[in-house]
């Protein structure tokens, strides 16, 4: 496990486990499956339906064949690795490297995925909190005008506190990175503001 930075699990902690876990490769010597379709389906309810890559190793299978019926779950099994096998491939090793391959690839496909819809997960928020900032300063604002109503101050107002909300963050992180000396973090938080 340590060679591919990864975790091994115990049988006795899989279905609890499995919320937290991208990827699951089994291979136990279980005579009967320790995943079934139920907590696998719990476990994706508690993901908010992320997938799930499973690899199971096992003979007998570790893992029901009803699992890779689910959305959201890519379950490949020996037999899937030994069609691959029996095709191209006749001696053990070999046999051995092309299953690491397939599972490197498809590994390497689904962090693509889970890579691109995090940072679209990542944007949506940033957009969120802009837009919350952004409609509590126009009601506040929008409150003084009322009071008052001179349009050019409630402009000069609304300007100052948008300024100062969206600062207030990149502000103390470019306190710390001048604390710290962090030239990276300074030149990111610089090149945030430009008056373009």
């Amino acid at each position: 496990a340590e060679e591919v930075n990864a975790t091994a699990v115990q049988i006795n902690e899989v279905t609890r486990q499995l919320v937290d876990a991208d990827i699951v490769i089994s291979s136990t010597a279980s005579q009967l499956p320790i995943l079934g379709k139920g907590a696998t389906e719990n476990a994706l309810k508690k993901r908010k339906h992320r997938p799930i890559f499973m690899v199971d190793l096992a003979v007998p299978r570790d893992i029901e064949t009803q699992v890779g019926e689910l959305d959201d779950i890519y379950l490949y099994t020996v037999d899937d690795l030994k069609s691959v096998v029996d095709e191209n491939l006749r001696s053990r090793e070999l046999a051995a490297e092309a299953a690491q391959e397939i599972i490197n690839l498809e590994v390497k496909a689904f962090d693509q995925w889970l890579c691109t819809h995090q940072s679209a997960d990542h944007i949506r928020e940033l957009r969120q909190k802009a837009e919350l900032i952004k409609q509590q300063c126009i009601e506040k604002t929008l409150s003084q005008f009322r009071q008052d109503n001179d349009a050019d101050k409630a402009i000069e107002r609304l300007a100052n506190m948008l300024t100062n909300k969206m600062l207030h963050g990149p502000t103390i992180e470019m306190r710390r990175a001048l604390k710290e000396q962090d030239e990276d973090t300074i030149r990111f938080l610089q090149s945030l503001i430009s008056p373009d």
